[in-house]
């Protein structure tokens, strides 16, 4: 048996009791028969088996383009530290141009069971007026539950003012006998979100040690990151918001013994805000004034520096039944040398291009030329094998590209969790 090879007699094996399963002769299988509600849901953070599960009479197809309603879910974080999930019901076919959208806001603590309910009982609701346009209203029943207080409540009472606190914190450790290694970092959040306020204040800190045994001694790489940022955003209309940023910093990997930062700004919308669910296109300005006293002398020959620097800065985020793109592109100088500039640009988008078949492209790229905190003198090996501070480059640049092409059955309906 000098050719046989156990890979090749694998899926032979499999196709064969395959075949003996499906032993019994039958029927060629019928066509099925035309559903009478076809939807096609756009949905990441969708149970897909719950919801064919517990709402069965609606047929699943995998293609847009194939179905009488596509529903589009996309969902935003809330003040609350929640999610708020927006349902776009996009008719087609018969129900061209009928379109309407309802809204789920889940608790900050929510489970993935209440989730999927909530979104479950809106797609429910949402798809009652298709329903009514294919004739079948008669095979639908509808109730109404009424729980009327006794008298009229007033407005809720939040004792928090509705700012929201977040405290996490951890470390990692593991030793080896030629080397060891240990972190423990810490972060504290405080936010505040209303229609006319948007305000957000973090603090971290982060240490880290590697010790490697040698036979000359241990060589020991200790790496630490504190920082304080505060941002403070104001509604100014439905397309214009002004806000303030501050910040204290320390970074051994920048070389950073102390930075500070106060940053103006303003932002316009194209489109209002209240679309932010769908599309969303911005341009912001910006003006910072840095401080930074530096570790270590400069290549610039500095160990304390002030600094003004601006940048402009677009943003467009959309979300559409034919896929999603996100492109941000920053440019920004400082003033006393217009020379030391940075221009980054990074996208992401996901096309459908024909029935079945989208192309995913993603990709950053940034052209540097203001690292005015890089140390002077020349990198040791040890500090770039254990990347211990930043090195000097010019640019940077990721990329990806996928291709994604489903077909077989338009219908998809059956849950089977099998094995």
């Amino acid at each position: 048996m000098k050719f046989f090879k156990p890979s090749l007699f694998l899926p032979l094996l499999i196709m064969g009791f395959y075949t003996f399963t499906q032993a019994q002769p039958r029927a060629e299988d019928p066509e099925p028969e035309a559903p009478s509600l076809k939807v096609f849901l756009d949905c990441r953070a969708c149970d897909m088996n719950y919801l064919r599960e517990q709402i069965p009479y609606i047929n699943y197809v995998r293609d847009p383009e194939q179905s009488d309603v596509h529903v589009l879910v996309t969902s935003t974080r809330t003040g609350s530290g929640a999610r708020t999930h927006v349902i776009d019901f996009i008719g087609r076919k018969k129900f061209d141009k009928e379109e309407h959208s309802l809204a789920f806001t889940e608790s900050p603590n929510a489970s993935r069971e209440e989730r999927r309910k909530g979104i479950g009982k809106k797609l429910e609701m949402g798809l009652i007026p298709y329903w009514i346009g294919t004739g079948l209203a008669e095979q639908m029943d509808v109730s109404v539950k009424s729980d009327q207080p006794e008298k009229e409540k007033g407005p809720v009472q939040d004792p928090w003012n509705h700012w929201i606190f977040e405290l996490a914190g951890g470390g990692a450790f593991s030793k080896e006998s030629a080397r060891s290694s240990f972190n423990v970092w810490g972060r504290l959040e405080a936010n505040r979100v209303t229609e006319e306020w948007r305000l957000r204040n973090n603090a971290f800190l982060r240490y880290d040690e590697r010790v490697f045994k040698d036979e000359e001694g241990d060589i020991v790489s200790t790496m630490q990151r504190k920082f304080v940022n505060s941002h403070a955003v104001k509604s100014i209309d439905n397309h214009w918001s002004a806000g303030m940023s501050a910040g204290v910093r320390q970074s051994t990997y920048e070389n950073l013994d102390l930075g500070v930062y106060v940053a103006p700004a303003l932002e316009y919308s194209l489109f209002p805000y209240s679309d932010v669910n769908r599309r969303e296109v911005t341009i912001a300005y910006r003006v910072s004034y840095l401080y930074r006293d530096y570790e270590q002398m400069t290549i610039f020959e500095k160990f304390k520096e002030d600094l003004w620097n601006h940048s402009l800065k677009f943003n467009a985020r959309l979300r559409q039944p034919w896929g999603s793109l996100f492109a941000g592109i920053e440019g920004s100088h400082f003033f006393d040398d217009i020379s030391k500039h940075r221009l980054e640009v990074d996208g992401y988008l996901n096309l459908r291009i024909v029935s079945g078949l989208s192309v995913q492209l993603g990709g950053d790229m940034a052209l540097i030329n203001d690292q005015r905190s890089l140390p002077a003198g020349e990198t040791s090996l040890e500090d770039l094998l254990l990347a211990q501070r930043q090195l000097a480059t010019n640019y940077r640049f990721s990329g990806s590209i996928g291709l994604k092409y489903i077909f077989g059955s338009m219908y998809n309906d059956i849950v089977n969790t099998r094995l």
